[in-house]
């Protein structure tokens, strides 16, 4: 009832500092408000987004975010990494040979240039803020997988994806042949099929291990299991039966028979040859029924996520993480939880959300337009906010002093 309460009186602010705004040219929002606001939507207050912030106020100013979408990843090099692949390094033959060779075709380098840059000047700030996220939630390692042009492929995905849907998120990551290469579910054969992506899919990118209350508190007070080892290898089989997209090419040929070489520059393809056949049980009551295809099984793990009572607040509560606090009261993650679920966030100053179950628009409206991050943190809580990212630190700094980077000097060599 407090927390209800506490709602209302927010909402019922933002309505009468509109008003005001109107009648007298009052700001929405103070200038402490918009330092805050900018600290959890953006990479850093600049005097000309504050000044946004408080003509706007919250609400508005976040609206106006959801269409922008204006940051690239555009440099390092290109596929021929995994064109004509020879015994002899790519490195090592001419025009490629250098000083800069793997650190321009191979490495995230050049990605983290961009990365800098954009988080320093682009407009779209909100969006790169919760891609930033979700780099964190769906893991890809470049420290592992080498090939430039596939990591800014898959950045730019997660990037563009970040205020639409969930499940288009975990689409995109599961048929990125750079994710198919890093968690072996590329080639990965109905046989013997490897469990790395589907473990990691239901632990890390969906669900969690433990059964959630809507707040994401433990279901009892103590972890009862999402899933078991027989579930991981049901999943691993439904998500079988896919290749590297057409491109790549070697010299000694594609391995194995009725899979393509390795190549980051689209879409995953399905192999038939490869896929399960066999009726598998999902979550939730999901079957994968005998004969299915490689893409009309996808859909059904797919479906089994979004629809699982555990993603809206397993992600949830990370998103809140990433963006607003460390340590969300369990009320917080359960409106915000419902915002997931519902695809919808409406108050009085706002209304976001196409209505289809994991919007996120809707998610993230709810986490920054929420009591729990617009009041004062003495007012929620003595542990509430969060420690800076070192790249938020960095890029504050820059940010708040009008400076300029080409992204080198803050990276981590």
């Amino acid at each position: 009832m407090l927390n209800r309460a506490r709602c209302l009186l927010s909402c019922a602010s933002l309505v009468l500092a509109a008003q005001a705004w109107a009648q007298t040219g009052t700001p929405l929002m103070s200038r402490v408000d918009a330092v805050r606001l900018a600290d959890q939507a953006s990479f850093g207050a600049t005097e000309g987004l504050l000044t946004q912030m408080q003509t706007q106020g919250a609400a508005a100013w976040l609206q106006s975010q959801l269409a922008l979408n204006t940051s690239r990843y555009t440099r390092g090099g290109g596929p021929e990494v995994h064109q004509n692949v020879q015994p002899t390094f790519f490195c090592d033959r001419a025009p490629y040979a250098g000083p800069n060779c793997w650190r321009d075709w191979f490495s995230t380098q050049p990605l983290l240039w961009d990365f800098y840059r954009n988080a320093l000047t682009q407009p779209d700030q909100l969006r790169q803020r919760v891609a930033f996220a979700l780099q964190q939630i769906v893991v890809v390692s470049g420290l592992e997988v080498s090939g430039t042009y596939g990591m800014r492929r898959h950045f730019q995905g997660l990037h563009d994806l970040a205020l639409g849907n969930y499940r288009q998120v975990l689409r995109h990551v599961a048929l990125s042949p750079v994710m198919g290469d890093f968690l072996n579910n590329a080639n990965n054969d109905k046989s013997a099929p490897n469990e790395n992506f589907a473990r990691e899919l239901l632990q890390l990118f969906s669900v969690g291990t433990c059964l959630l209350n809507a707040d994401g508190t433990l279901q009892g007070g103590v972890c009862v299991p999402t899933y078991d080892n027989a579930m991981v290898r049901n999943y691993a089989h439904a998500l079988t039966g896919w290749t590297y997209p057409t491109g790549g090419s070697a010299s000694w040929g594609c391995w194995p028979a009725g899979t393509q070489c390795t190549f980051y520059g689209g879409d995953m393809q399905a192999a038939p040859a490869l896929h399960d056949a066999i009726q598998r049980p999902l979550l939730g009551g999901v079957v994968k029924p005998a004969g299915s295809t490689a893409p009309q099984a996808l859909d059904l793990v797919l479906d089994s996520l979004i629809q699982h009572p555990n993603t809206a607040p397993f992600i949830s509560r990370q998103l809140i993480q990433f963006l607003v606090t460390s340590n969300p009261k369990p009320a917080y993650v359960q409106r915000v939880s419902q915002a997931f679920r519902t695809g919808q966030y409406t108050t009085r100053a706002a209304q976001v959300g196409s209505g289809v179950p994991g919007d996120l628009a809707a998610t993230v409206a709810a986490i920054l337009l929420d009591y729990e991050a617009r009041a004062i943190q003495r007012q929620v809580s003595p542990n509430a906010g969060r420690l800076r990212d070192p790249a938020l630190f960095m890029t504050g700094v820059l940010r708040g002093l009008n400076g300029s980077s080409d992204g080198e000097a803050l990276s981590w060599w």
